[in-house]
């Protein structure tokens, strides 16, 4: 509760997990964004001890029509991000110094 974020994030879900799911603006930002990641890398997992990131459209959704993707949610710009037991600053660093570069 003490972090500066926690007001917002607890607006914003109902509960907390290692598991994020959010979107970038365009498909040309999330094949860059996908390549400016140092630290988190780039794989399918619903948990493991390393961080991984998956481009949801591209990766596990590469077989579904439209329609199903549409029903599931997943646009062409949506990632998965599966949260390790690296330590946060190097995670939020990670995503800051790529994000930046978009």
């Amino acid at each position: 509760e003490s972090h500066p974020g926690h007001s917002i994030a607890a607006k914003q879900m109902s509960d907390y997990g290692g598991m994020l799911g959010f979107e970038l603006h365009s498909q040309e930002d999330s094949y860059k964004f996908i390549d400016l990641l140092k630290v988190i890398k780039v794989g399918v997992s619903l948990g493991d001890t390393t961080s991984l990131i998956e481009y949801t459209s591209v990766m596990t959704g590469i077989d579904l029509s439209s329609w199903e993707k549409r029903l599931m949610e997943i646009s062409d710009t949506h990632f998965r991000f599966s949260i390790g037991l690296e330590d946060p600053k190097d995670l939020i660093d990670d995503l800051t110094q790529a994000l930046n570069q978009l």
